[in-house]
């Protein structure tokens, strides 16, 4: 089987004629109507530059240096080639020259994607042949969780926090013991409070994966790997920011810097806790292309993977039918829609998408929540668990195998659900099929593709060059009326319209080609602004920028 190469390794390598996009586009968007935006500095040792080479040993003191004044909050990510920075419109035309930087993308503030499930997988039928996650560990990133729940009981090995303590850009706090941006003892993945809303997701997918005893309208059951051992990993902040959390008032919200850092602890602890796989039932934005160049979480999934340690990630709330969110996105990733307990894909709210490579139960699932409860819950966070507790039983099984191989045990001749309105096809998860048929499947997974890390890489854009963007655009108003709005308005610029779900679409604006060069030079920057005047004549159209908004909601 051909090794896949590190994404971040495949960026670092020349190409003749074009160079990587360095600086993305929704940065610079962002800056035009912001004093600063927070960002993801990805950078690269360089031979024959200062401080560039071998000797490169601090991504975030050499950003300090390097940005001085035009940059805040300058922090490291753990060892990573990577510093989070929340930087002003001075720093870019010093980030695109540097030949030490290789890519800038914004640090995302992503939302959590939110009993007999177990049976219908055919986990029973693995309990019965002996595997039940014994030895095994699973990584939690997530929103922590009731560590004395009675069914975790036993169960987690180790907690850990990794969360935003101040930010120039946000109102938010820490969410680790005593404000720290980081807790790696007792007590750190507690510290969530009750009272707002999404703090009883992490109890919930624990008790997917590991919980055991659990009872619930007079009925006893368990989780897909009741013997294994949870790594309880905290990985959100808490924001009261209205421009966060809309009408809630306080939310809370995962930036990618933090599970950047929370990734790299299971990298490092990886033997320490036996970690068999890592669960981040969490996600914003929408892509119906590997985003393998674009996303910062990249490198350090292909890192774990490497290691033998799959990364399960949810598809996503938004019923999109042809695309997910980040980090689903990455073809490294184990990207997870969700069914209802008959096999049927539940399009009511799960993203679809050629490019998920399993569906798994996600509709009406009940599990353990704060207080020593139990409760319902869907989503694809509920999903994402069964499948990543599913890969430590077959890990347990099998300790030898590659991650490719453990993902084709799951999907070759597995059951295939269908979805109804654009006929796409997706295994569905059922270790009944692999439990008599584990000992000949060795084939490669779909997640082993690098057609997304072979593709070429797109042009840098100067800041004199012109600007492009990507909105989501929700809307009851017919399909008709929006394209005789853009036709109408878009003028020098293509819009280019498509339908991803229901009252959702996707529009990409750019400068037409056939735009002289001085008139693509002018215009700098496409943002929800620009988006809104360009629907000016018919009302009723929410528009959003595609990354920063999940769940895309007024």
């Amino acid at each position: 089987m051909r090794k896949i190469l590190l994404a971040f390794a495949t960026l670092l390598l020349p190409t003749a004629g074009v160079c990587q996009q360095k600086i993305e586009n929704g940065v610079r968007a962002e800056l035009n109507t912001a004093p600063l935006v927070r960002v993801l500095i990805v950078t690269r040792p360089d031979p024959e530059q200062t401080n560039g080479g071998a000797s490169f040993a601090s991504a975030s003191s050499y950003i300090s240096d390097a940005l001085s004044d035009s940059a805040k909050n300058v922090r490291p990510i753990g060892s990573l080639p990577v510093a989070a920075a929340e930087i002003s419109a001075a720093a870019l035309p010093r980030l695109r020259e540097d030949p030490n930087v290789v890519l800038v993308t914004r640090d995302i503030p992503m939302p959590p994607t939110l009993m007999d499930s177990v049976p219908f997988i055919g986990g029973d039928k693995m309990h019965g042949l002996g595997y039940s996650g014994t030895n095994e560990t699973v990584a939690v990133l997530d929103t922590g969780a009731q560590v004395d729940h009675p069914a975790l009981a036993g169960a987690i090995v180790g907690e850990a926090c990794f969360s935003t303590d101040h930010s120039n850009v946000y109102n938010v706090k820490s969410l680790c013991p005593g404000g720290f941006d980081v807790g790696t003892v007792a007590g750190s993945a507690g510290q969530c409070p009750t009272d707002v809303v999404g703090c009883d997701h992490g109890t919930h997918v624990a008790g997917i994966i590991a919980g055991h005893n659990m009872k619930f309208a007079a009925k006893n059951f368990g989780g897909v790997a009741p013997a294994a051992k949870l790594l309880l990993i905290q990985v959100y902040s808490l924001f009261d920011d209205p421009a966060v959390c809309k009408a809630a008032g306080k939310c809370i919200r995962s930036f990618t810097s933090d599970q950047l850092r929370a990734l790299e602890y299971v990298l490092k602890h990886r033997a320490e806790f036996s970690v068999a796989t890592v669960n981040m039932s969490l996600g914003s934005g929408y892509f119906d292309a590997a985003c393998d160049k674009s996303s910062a979480l990249t490198e350090i999934i292909e890192r774990l993977r490497s290691k033998g340690i799959p990364t399960v990630v949810s598809a996503g709330n938004e019923h999109f039918f042809d695309g997910v969110a980040e980090p689903a996105c990455i073809s490294s990733a184990v990207s997870v829609a969700a069914t209802k307990k008959d096999g049927s894909l539940d399009v009511s709210y799960s993203n679809v998408a050629s490019m998920v490579h399993i569906a798994a139960p996600g509709t009406d699932i009940v599990s353990s929540v704060p207080g020593s409860a139990y409760a319902t819950m869907k989503g694809t966070s509920m999903a994402a668990p069964h499948v990543a507790a599913a890969l430590a039983l077959l890990r347990q099984e099998f300790p030898g195998e590659s991650v490719s191989q453990l993902e084709s045990r799951l999907t070759s001749g597995a059951p295939i659900t269908v979805d109804v309105r654009t006929g796409t096809k997706l295994p569905r998860l059922e270790l009944v099929h692999q439990a008599a048929a584990n000992s000949s499947s060795t084939g490669s997974s779909p997640a082993t593709s690098s057609s997304s890390m072979e593709s070429t890489p797109t042009p840098d854009t100067a800041p004199s060059s012109p600007a492009s963007g990507t909105f989501i655009l929700k809307t009851a108003r017919p399909t008709a009326d929006i394209e005789w709005a853009l036709d109408n308005n878009c003028g020098n610029l293509k819009c280019d319209l498509k339908p991803i779900g229901e009252d959702t679409f996707k529009l990409d604006v750019t400068p037409k080609p056939s735009v002289a060069p001085q008139d693509k030079a002018k215009i700098m920057t496409i943002d929800t602004s620009t988006v809104k005047g360009l629907l000016k004549d018919i009302p009723s159209v929410a528009v959003f920028d595609n990354r920063l908004s999940s769940p895309f909601t007024k």
